[in-house]
């Protein structure tokens, strides 16, 4: 037997242990929300979809190549460096927690870059990859002879020509050049590595350091291609899109110290190696955003279900989580189902009570939604009770559930409480100290009301 100090009455039993969702992993997506490119300047990914975001449009003005290759080439050519090693020949996608309330690069460089962001970096546990899926990424672009920089007007739209503020361009980001572009490759990296600050933060996390130091460990490497890059004709929305299959996740945990990151960089094969393309253009925003997915084992899981009787009414406990805590909880999802004596019981007498804490680095603690249910006022009938608390992640794509079980006793003409069995369900990332507090918090709900 186990007292729960805040409780009326004692738990009788050991908590049920339960299965915290479905069997078998889920697919969790990462957006990427560009501003910006190359190694030194990292974006934000996160499980939001960049809805209302500008598109990027810049090129990658890189003269890359391989040493073998540069004997014979340009001297501007090989003054550049190789492929693999240049810096500026990446889109790096780092992962946060938070929310994206940026919509365009002129107003993440003009009004604060990362201090805009809800820049919370770690997990609230370790993220449990599916060894047997596969890591996949997308991304957009047009390879581009011309360096037609279409993004960054310094009053705040991304248009190529001189227009009023705040209007929108009339037409979509154009290329210039008709080709193709042979033996074409794009590489997708995962990565993890501690980057240290674990709220949010004003500045670029070090992603080029921790690749460049050796720190960041490989989780999954892809390519598309070699194959050929089409651009289509002048004054038309030319993106193509690069689907890269990463396969299985080279480990199965990303450490809820890490963070993980992902770095795209553009190539094409020559008989001396790598050889730079002159542009390459990053598309993103709403319509052509750049994207991975993860098979994850644990995306999502209702921890706890707590039943517990307080003056006179029951305060039902929902606790859950995601490794990206409370941000990528769907407030909207969540749910609960109580099955009494009788069947199904759709309460007239039940309220509500949630807290989705969004406040900076407070996305560690697991959300916490309360039922406070008048049983009494209910006329509910006496017997053994079963309730359900369920929801999903932010994106819908991972759910679960957690069952508890409580009695309704009859006292002569009063209803009174019985025995409760809490449910247990998934890796646990509410301390206990945490549970006590919200159990504090539905006795204040119920008191008096």
């Amino acid at each position: 037997m186990t007292a729960l100090a805040l409780t009326l009455v004692a738990v009788t039993g050991a908590a049920q242990a339960q299965d915290g969702g479905s069997s078998g992993s889920d697919d969790v997506t990462f957006y990427g929300h560009v501003f910006g490119h190359g190694l030194p300047a990292p974006q934000a990914s996160n499980t939001e979809a960049p809805i209302g975001e500008d598109n990027y449009g810049f090129g990658t003005f890189e003269w890359c190549t391989q040493a073998a290759w540069a004997s014979n080439a340009n001297p501007q050519i090989a003054s550049q460096g190789s492929c693999e090693d240049s810096p500026w020949n990446r889109l790096a996608l780092f992962s946060t927690a938070g929310f994206v309330d940026v919509s365009s690069p002129a107003e993440f460089d003009q009004e604060g870059a990362y201090g805009l962001l809800h820049n919370e970096r770690g997990q609230t546990k370790d993220v449990k990859l599916d060894s047997s899926g596969s890591i996949t990424a997308t991304v957009y672009g047009t390879v581009d002879y011309h360096s037609w920089f279409s993004g960054g007007q310094p009053y705040g739209t991304s248009c190529t020509y001189a227009h009023p503020p705040n209007v929108p361009c009339v037409y979509p980001y154009w290329g210039w050049d008709v080709g193709v572009q042979p033996n074409f490759v794009v590489e997708a990296t995962l990565y993890q590595a501690d980057l240290g600050e674990r709220t949010e933060s004003s500045s670029a996390p070090p992603v080029r350091e921790a690749i460049e130091s050796g720190d960041a460990e490989i989780v999954a490497q892809g390519t598309w291609g070699p194959d050929t890059a089409m651009t289509g004709m002048p004054g038309a929305p030319k993106a193509q899109e690069f689907n890269v299959d990463l396969g299985t996740p080279e480990t199965d945990t990303i450490d809820a110290d890490n963070d993980f990151f992902l770095t795209y960089r553009v190539y094409s094969e020559s008989p001396a190696g790598e050889v730079g393309v002159h542009s390459f253009r990053w598309w993103s925003g709403e319509f052509f955003p750049p994207t991975y997915t993860m098979p994850v084992d644990n995306a999502f899981a209702v921890e706890r279900t707590i039943p517990n009787f307080a003056n006179g009414k029951m305060a039902i406990l929902g606790i859950m989580n995601t490794p990206w805590g409370s941000y990528d909880v769907s407030q909207e999802s969540v749910d609960i189902e109580i099955e009494g004596p009788s069947g199904t019981v759709n309460p007239d007498h039940l309220e509500r009570y949630a807290d989705f804490s969004v406040a900076h680095g407070g996305h560690y603690d697991p959300v916490n939604v309360t039922w406070i249910w008048d049983y009494r006022q209910e006329d509910a009938s006496p017997g053994d009770y079963t309730i359900t608390v369920s929801g999903s992640n932010y994106q819908g794509s991972a759910e679960a559930e957690c069952k508890a079980k409580f009695t309704i006793e009859q006292d002569g003409e009063r209803l009174v409480p019985g025995d409760v069995q809490e449910g247990v369900c998934g890796a646990q990332t509410a301390s206990q100290s945490f549970v006590e507090q919200v159990r504090e918090g539905s006795e204040e709900q119920t008191g008096g009301n």
